[in-house]
């Protein structure tokens, strides 16, 4: 969101911005199942940034938004069911990392969130 408040606000729009800020603050929904909490509606928001040229980031689901992520950083989709499964919890490590982190893998937070992926996978 910080992110996108500073693109409105160079592009002379910042109460898109804040209009989005708001409706995700009140629309935010706790879905456990999901593994985060996520907006349940704010189209009109969106689309107001989205005219005013601010890329909107996907604001769903962890899993969700690491596949997005590894997309636009590598360039190749993960697995159809990259979201199901022991994977979830790996995937849902890219959705905050910068490019270089999702390309290399190595960065300490990604090693650190696939540890604790791992420790919290049950056993077999």
């Amino acid at each position: 969101m910080d992110d996108t408040v500073q693109s409105a606000e160079r592009r002379g729009c910042p109460e898109a911005a804040d209009g989005l800020a708001r409706c995700v603050s009140a629309g935010l929904e706790c879905a456990a199942d999901r593994d985060a909490a996520e907006p349940t509606s704010c189209e009109r928001e969106q689309q107001a940034l989205a005219v005013c040229g601010v890329r909107v980031p996907v604001l769903g689901p962890l899993c969700e938004r690491g596949v997005q992520r590894h997309w636009e950083c590598r360039g190749t989709e993960l697995e159809a069911n990259a979201c199901e499964g022991a994977s979830r919890c790996r995937v849902a490590c890219y959705a905050d990392a910068s490019c270089d982190e999702v390309r290399s893998d190595s960065s300490r937070r990604l090693i650190d969130c696939f540890q604790r992926c791992a420790e919290h996978e049950p056993t077999r």
